[in-house]
């Protein structure tokens, strides 16, 4: 059974990111604590996420520390493409794919598992975009490319499509981030 360890190091802020990656009864289970220097000033984050054998996010929590007030935020998918946030349902959020946090890598393995690219194949999707430290949720367009023919893949172009945000991303076997330039890259 998968159990593993990933830390990374932000790119261009200072901050880093330890997460644990479980796969327990009917999916997975990811732990992770961060600290980053962020645009509001620093802010420190403890999330969770519950997710299916398909790599779908079953409920999220997110816990947020800056300035010494505390905040947090519940996600909940309702049935294949609804979402709940902190209990109200946000018809906004329907059809999207999954959960996009912005200050974590770990979130880009959601989106690669799920839409298990073809190499050189392209996919748009929309995400549910959760902005930290503001702890704001919107949908977000996106797109993701698959670079090589690797089996698993190890490169992908991902794109924020309401941003013009675009960047090459390389992963591991598991699908986690190892080199993000601009963003993160694993030191362990």
């Amino acid at each position: 059974m998968l159990n593993l360890t990933r830390i990374w190091r932000r790119i261009g802020l200072q901050g880093l990111e330890h997460l644990t990656l479980q796969e327990v009864e009917g999916g997975y289970r990811a732990d992770s604590v961060l600290s980053v220097e962020a645009d509001l000033g620093g802010v420190t984050c403890e999330y969770h996420f519950d997710l299916d054998e398909r790599w779908r996010t079953k409920a999220f929590t997110l816990s947020q520390n800056q300035s010494n007030e505390n905040r947090s935020l519940h996600i909940a998918r309702v049935g294949d493409d609804k979402w709940q946030v902190d209990g109200t349902d946000r018809p906004d959020l329907a059809g999207c794919l999954d959960i996009d946090l912005t200050i974590s890598p770990f979130t880009n393995t959601l989106a690669i598992h799920q839409l298990n690219l073809a190499s050189n194949e392209r996919k748009e999707m929309t995400a549910v975009y959760v902005k930290v430290p503001q702890m704001e949720v919107i949908p977000a367009s996106q797109a993701y490319q698959r670079l090589d023919p690797a089996d698993p893949p190890h490169r992908f172009l991902y794109s924020g499509l309401d941003t013009g945000f675009i960047q090459e991303i390389t992963v591991d076997e598991y699908g986690l981030v190892k080199s993000y330039p601009r963003f993160a890259e694993r030191i362990g």
